[in-house]
């Protein structure tokens, strides 16, 4: 009975990430379309309006500015269209990446032998992949939201006598690394049913 549960569970589960990588896919080519001819329409001079109003993101609050504090326009329009290409790439690598290795995990268990060889590395794939995209967007969205700053008046913004100075905080998450951890030490445990399963179909 637990044997036939894990067989449906594991078929529902891969047609769900085979959808899941098919729209992330979908997202990722858009996002890479509008990056490419934001792009080149900003390099070309041309008015792309969406890009005109600037914001300011104060935690759970968002300020948006009229044109004229753009203090860069140029550098802060490419940015935005430069940003959305490489969130693109991101997104359709790691999905890539990601998915191939869940649908490898959950390939075999369809066929009921859930300790087959390849699942630990898959395991792993998916802890390194966790590290990664846990940390190249926190450096990128720090990196985004530096260059933003820099393009726009803050201090005409907040220009008052009730306030001294503008001071930004960056907090680094972390709770990726437990996940990657798990992950790794799930690994192992996969590792040694593989172990047994190999031993059993050997004695069989």
């Amino acid at each position: 009975m637990e044997h036939r549960k894990m067989i449906r569970t594991a078929q529902v589960l891969d047609k769900i990430a085979r959808v899941c990588c098919i729209v992330l896919y979908v997202v990722s080519a858009v996002m890479v379309v509008c990056g490419l001819v934001g792009a080149v329409a900003v390099g070309l001079g041309m008015n792309v309006s969406f890009l005109d109003s600037p914001e300011v993101n104060l935690g759970s609050l968002s300020l948006t500015l009229t044109e004229d504090m753009i203090s860069a326009p140029f550098t802060y329009r490419m940015t935005l269209c430069i940003g959305a290409l490489v969130v693109g790439i991101y997104c359709f690598v790691i999905s890539r990446i990601g998915f191939r290795a869940i649908r490898s995990i959950l390939a075999p268990m369809t066929a009921g032998r859930p300790f087959e060889a390849g699942c630990s590395r898959a395991l792993k794939v998916l802890a390194r992949l966790v590290l990664v995209g846990g940390i190249l967007p926190q450096v990128g969205g720090l990196c985004f939201n530096a260059i933003q700053s820099s393009c726009i008046d803050l201090s005409s913004l907040f220009a008052s006598d009730a306030g001294t100075g503008v001071t930004f905080h960056y907090v680094f998450e972390v709770n990726f690394i437990f996940c990657a951890v798990i992950l790794y030490l799930m690994s192992y445990v996969s590792r040694y049913g593989e172990a047994l399963q190999q031993e059993s179909d050997e004695t069989l």
